[in-house]
């Protein structure tokens, strides 16, 4: 892969990432697999080429940084997610047992 090819598939993936960002602070279903594939090929590209200094540093590093930020924002979004769960299910039994000690009553 050339460079030019190589800059390119960065700022698809870059793109990919912010998307996948948007999604996830919008609060929709985020699909990484595509994402994961991406990262694999140009992974694979870049360790070919691992022999030459290479001037993508500075882009990869920032797409490093952007996969860092989406990790952060589907944690919480998950982590709030199951707060949510653990508070629905508490309502769920409080309205269970205030019901059976109603008609036990």
């Amino acid at each position: 892969m050339t460079i030019t090819a190589l800059e390119e598939s960065i700022e698809q993936l870059a793109g990919m990432i912010e998307g996948a960002q948007r999604m996830a602070e919008a609060g929709q279903v985020v699909e990484l697999d595509v994402l994961a594939m991406k990262i694999a090929v140009l992974t694979d590209a870049l360790v070919e080429r691992a022999e030459r200094p290479s001037p993508l540093v500075p882009q990869l590093e920032y797409l490093v940084s952007a996969l860092d930020h989406l990790e952060i924002t589907l944690r919480k979004r998950n982590m709030n997610l199951a707060l949510d769960l653990q508070q629905a299910d508490r309502r769920l039994r409080a309205q269970v047992a205030y019901r059976n000690d109603k008609s036990g009553n």
